[in-house]
């Protein structure tokens, strides 16, 4: 018995199939009989006659009208449209599964290239360097830093550190954050640590920090996160400061790790020549800094181009003359780093 039923089913099933390649064809044969034989008054009534031509001239119309759809779809007339509707900002914005289209398209612009990888590949330039969480990043940035040797003998030194930048955001209504976070190594019998910052955002102070004991003691630092809202406006101009003091001989290297896209940056660095020698590297990023013509007593590294997020630079802080100050050198170990984002 069921074998009858999908016989039966096989059959309307192919009838169908008949029936909806062959439509065309069908209303175009209807079209002409009944054009022709209400043409030529093949029936007695003339209104009969006149029903029928009409009745065929549709038919006619309705299959030519569906050849011609069938003519632009092979020639690629209506797959362009088509490309141009779903490839629309207005379309894209209503869809829900981008990442699915990302992943394709890529595939296809990558030629389907680190086949093993390509998805852990796309996934990290999608979350990692291109976040849409929060549309917004920083430009025309300019870190001033300034090592101050209070004592050559114990390596006791300020250190003084100047950003400024503007915070670019797409979409002004959208509430958005400057974060930032600070990690100075501690130990113990090392100087006492001092520690104020202070963040203006277009003029206004919003943050005035001078509590060292407020911060966390985490993995042998000390480490304090800070954020300030930021709504209302498609640009903001950022300026923080910071004081630390500190021991050299035990934490000798800087170390910048950016939190949000950069575009441009500017590193100008005043340290006692005399005493000291720094040494500047990149950290993860595409380009090179380029190091402009210092002064005597200053410096500087240009960027320009895009720093992505956990890219940055870092700063070794070493003595001039090693033998002419205490055995535990500065730039010794190498380990303990102040790091800042």
């Amino acid at each position: 018995m069921s074998s009858k039923l999908d016989w039966w089913k096989n059959r309307w099933n192919d009838l169908i199939e008949v029936i909806r390649v062959g439509f065309p064809y069908i209303v175009l044969a209807l079209g002409l009989v009944m054009t022709v034989l209400g043409m030529a008054g093949t029936f007695k009534i003339s209104l009969a006659n006149e029903t029928i031509a009409s009745i065929g001239k549709v038919f006619l119309g309705t299959a030519l009208f569906t050849f011609m759809i069938k003519s632009f779809q092979y020639s690629g007339v209506f797959k362009a449209e088509l490309t141009k509707i779903i490839f629309e900002p207005q379309y894209l914005e209503t869809k829900k599964d981008l990442p699915i289209y990302w992943d394709k398209l890529s595939r296809v612009l990558f030629e389907d290239k680190f086949k093993g990888i390509s998805h852990k590949l796309l996934t990290d330039i999608r979350d990692k360097y291109l976040p849409t969480n929060s549309i917004m990043y920083y430009e025309d940035s300019e870190h001033v830093i300034e090592i101050i040797l209070n004592n050559k003998t114990t390596g006791e030194a300020t250190l003084k550190r100047k950003f400024t930048f503007n915070a670019v955001a797409e979409n002004p209504k959208e509430l958005h954050a400057y974060t930032f976070g600070i990690s100075i190594p501690y130990k113990t019998n090392a100087l006492d640590l001092k520690y104020k910052t202070e963040v203006k955002v277009d003029g206004d102070i919003r943050i005035d920090f001078k509590d060292i004991p407020d911060f966390t003691i985490q993995d042998g630092a000390l480490v304090k996160q800070f954020s300030v809202e930021l709504t209302g406006r498609t640009r903001y101009k950022i300026i923080r400061t910071e004081e630390i003091n500190y021991n050299l001989y035990y934490d000798n290297i800087l170390f910048f790790q950016a939190n949000k896209i950069y575009n441009n940056l500017r590193v100008d660095i005043h340290y006692p020549k005399n005493y000291l020698n720094i040494e500047f590297k990149k950290c993860g990023t595409l380009l090179p800094y380029i190091k402009d013509d210092p002064t005597s007593s200053t410096a500087q590294f240009m960027y320009n181009g895009i720093i992505y997020p956990e890219q940055g630079y870092y700063i070794n802080i070493k003595q001039v003359k090693p033998n002419s100050m205490r055995i535990n050198q500065i730039g010794g170990n190498g380990k303990a780093k102040t790091k800042l984002s």
